[in-house]
């Protein structure tokens, strides 16, 4: 499943006149059943919105007033993502006589022509606060809020990523969360400038739309509008011509193969620190080591530790976070059946989420190999698309995972005889090939599908430097004594992280009441200014300890956030 949450405005959208009528309810009701998460993004007060649409439980979530509140239908909880509005601004407004004003948990609103008004009440006593239209209507909302930082804490509760999302809309409020989406809809009766800057405009007008949106969603999960869309996938690098080549996650399964010392890890770290700079989740299975030191990456296991499959579920629950599974303490005998756990257990998580949406597989003549057992669970459950396979062997990898490969990128000399040799293990006849250049041989691109020829390409190059090239903090041990130990109220627990990327690691699963009480002693600043001597980081991280609003997901994510930015980054 390619989209795994779809993100809805409610008027002029979802609904005509206030109301939804059955047959766009009966399409949502299809979207739940296929195990999709559905966002409702509306900029109506809740208060207002809740006698107006009884049928409001069929969404997982419900962004409110513009992205100031979200509501859960199912618990009835509502939290404020925002301040409520200062009395001194109402004041302004009813002085400058701007009527009707609605006031919610958060928002203030009003109609035109009292645009001017507003403006000058918020600039009077030099509030910060944001004028949002929406087609006839004025919102007045607080700084940095919108539909789209709504969306996000929305999307975050359910463990979903924008990069799985499909959002439809209509007028101008809109504009930020469906640029928010990977796949941005405007209905047919959108205004202009929606229509203009998303991916699919509809032939249906207002709920028609959405209906016509989920038919293609549930047929083929928008396959059949891929073309042209804004978000095409990751750069590749380029043909000679100079057009962009782009790798799309979860359309297919690629395969990157050359000779030993062809730079198939700098391609695929080229691609990768992409993909994950585009908020794209990955996870890369690592038989021999050779990536579990990268700073875009967390790992599990080590020479002397088989990873655990739960510690590595437990991890790509958090969106941000990409995991490299180092199986090198594992004998060579047992990682056929390791990765076929690990996949079963991730084609789960992967359905109800839509992540990771790389999941990559190193010297994958090892992991998926030519076998008596052609049927084996390994073999035949995983999935069509997503998979990205590293190997300098294609021949000795299983027949029926090479029947699900997609494209290949050729690496290193004689790219024209891996591309053959792939040909000849599956029985497919030889390709032709296109006109070789001395100025962009790098690699060859070939969909194999797509009745194309295998395209010369140059590779762009790739930030992150491979392997023991990482700050002292990020993976020494800086002691028993200097190390973070999450104890947690009372001492209950007492887990060490013993450098930047343990404790990113800890953070992500001990429990929110262990990571709140150390957030609100402002541990984890204090840790880094004595340990680390790092001030800087240390002042961000305590922004972050004094941002009281912050759910624990979102200050855990800014913290691991800033600690990884500052330590493992390239220098």
């Amino acid at each position: 499943m390619r989209y795994t949450t779809l993100a809805c405005d409610y008027d002029g959208t979802l609904a005509a006149n206030g109301h939804v009528n059955d047959d766009v309810l009966a399409a949502l009701g299809r979207v739940r059943d296929s195990g999709r998460n559905l966002v409702l993004v509306t900029g109506r007060i809740l208060e207002e919105l809740l006698p107006l649409f009884p049928d409001i439980g069929l969404f997982n979530r419900v962004i409110a007033e513009d992205g100031c509140v979200i509501y859960d239908p199912e618990s009835g909880d509502l939290r404020l993502l925002a301040d409520p509005p200062p009395e001194l601004l109402i004041r302004e407004l009813d002085e400058r006589h701007v009527t009707p004003l609605r006031s919610g948990k958060v928002i203030l609103a009003t109609w035109q022509p009292n645009e001017v008004a507003a403006m000058e009440a918020v600039r009077a006593f030099g509030f910060e606060h944001q004028i949002i239209f929406n087609r006839g209507a004025i919102m007045i909302v607080p700084p940095g809020v919108n539909k789209a930082s709504g969306l996000r804490v929305a999307l975050r509760e359910l463990g979903c990523s924008p990069r799985s999302t499909v959002g439809v809309g209509d007028a101008e409020n809109d504009h930020a969360f469906l640029r928010e989406c990977e796949f941005s809809v405007a209905v047919n009766d959108a205004v202009p400038m929606i229509k203009h800057h998303v991916d699919w405009v509809t032939q249906g007008a207002g709920g028609d739309g959405v209906i016509e949106l989920i038919d293609q969603l549930l047929d083929d999960d928008l396959k059949s509008h891929e073309a042209g869309q804004r978000h095409p996938g990751v750069r590749l690098g380029q043909t000679l011509s100079g057009e962009a080549l782009h790798l799309a996650p979860m359309r297919e399964n690629v395969l990157i193969s050359g000779p030993s010392g062809a730079g198939k890890s700098r391609a695929m770290l080229g691609v990768f620190e992409r993909a994950i700079r585009l908020g794209y989740q990955v996870c890369i299975v690592d038989p021999e080591g050779d990536y579990s030191d990268l700073p875009i990456l967390i790992s599990v296991g080590d020479e002397h530790t088989v990873p655990n499959v739960g510690e590595v579920l437990q991890l790509l629950r958090e969106p941000d976070l990409n995991v490299c599974v180092n199986l090198i303490a594992l004998p060579l005998a047992s990682r056929p059946s390791f990765l076929a756990d690990l996949y079963e257990r991730l084609h789960r998580f992967r359905t109800s989420t839509g992540r990771p949406h790389w999941l990559v597989i190193d010297e994958a003549h090892h992991l998926l190999p030519v076998a008596p057992d052609q049927n084996s669970y390994a073999v035949t459950r995983m999935p069509s698309n997503g998979l990205v396979m590293v190997t300098v062997h294609p021949a000795f990898m299983a027949r029926p995972i090479l029947g699900q490969i997609g494209a290949i990128i050729a690496l290193g000399p004689n790219l024209e005889e891996t591309i053959a040799g792939f040909c000849h293990a599956t029985d497919r006849a030889t390709t032709a090939f296109s006109e070789r250049s001395s100025e962009c041989e790098d690699a060859l691109w070939w969909q194999i599908d797509r009745a194309t020829v295998p395209l010369w390409f140059c590779l762009d190059p790739t930030r992150a430097r491979h392997i023991r090239h990482r700050r002292k903090y990020a993976t020494g041990d800086v002691g028993i004594l200097r190390s973070f130990y999450f104890r947690g109220p009372e001492s209950r627990s007492n887990i060490r992280a013993e450098n930047v990327l343990s404790f990113a690691s800890k953070a992500s699963t001990v429990d929110d009441e262990t990571w709140m009480f150390h957030l609100a002693r402002g541990d984890y600043s204090r840790w880094v200014a004595d340990v680390m001597s790092d001030r800087d980081c240390a002042r961000a991280i305590k922004r972050v300890e004094a941002a009281h609003d912050l759910t624990p997901a979102e200050s855990r994510r800014r913290i691991i956030e800033a600690l990884l930015d500052r330590y493992t980054l390239p220098g």
